[in-house]
């Protein structure tokens, strides 16, 4: 008799996770059946993406995508005006290395050489997947 309490306890516990983009194919959140918290016009779908929040849901093909081309460039674009950046904050000793004949620290050159190549890293990738694994914030 006890054993049949727990089953049926278990059994009540046990709820369906469901999945929800919106009409665009942006992840909106994982929810418990039936609840409230789903926004009206939530579509739902199979599965959570696969690696973060930057994959799409593609409709036609009934499964997550990275290879969205607007986002890809958008993201691209993003990730090196952040190096580019960088780059403004550092001019300042190239001018006084001119100038003055100051050497540039070695951790600056070193960063400098790194913040390039990961520019042009950035550049060849074709995926969102592949751009995730860039610090939107570079310092």
């Amino acid at each position: 008799m006890i054993e049949e309490l727990e089953k049926k306890q278990e059994k009540q516990i046990e709820t369906k996770t469901q999945y929800f983009v919106n009409s665009a194919g942006k992840f909106i959140g994982a929810f418990s059946e039936n609840n409230s918290a789903i926004s009206e016009g939530a579509i739902e779908v199979k599965e959570p993406p696969s690696h973060g929040l930057l994959e799409i849901w593609d409709f036609e093909k009934n499964k997550w995508v990275d290879n969205v081309p607007e986002k890809i460039t958008h993201l691209k674009e993003e990730l090196i005006s952040k190096r580019k950046a960088y780059f403004a904050t550092t001019d300042w000793y190239v001018a006084r290395k001119i100038k003055r004949g100051v050497e540039i620290p070695e951790e600056i050159l070193n960063k400098e050489i790194l913040c390039a190549k990961e520019i042009d890293l950035i550049k060849l990738c074709k995926t969102l997947k592949e751009l995730q694994k860039f610090n939107i914030d570079y310092n």
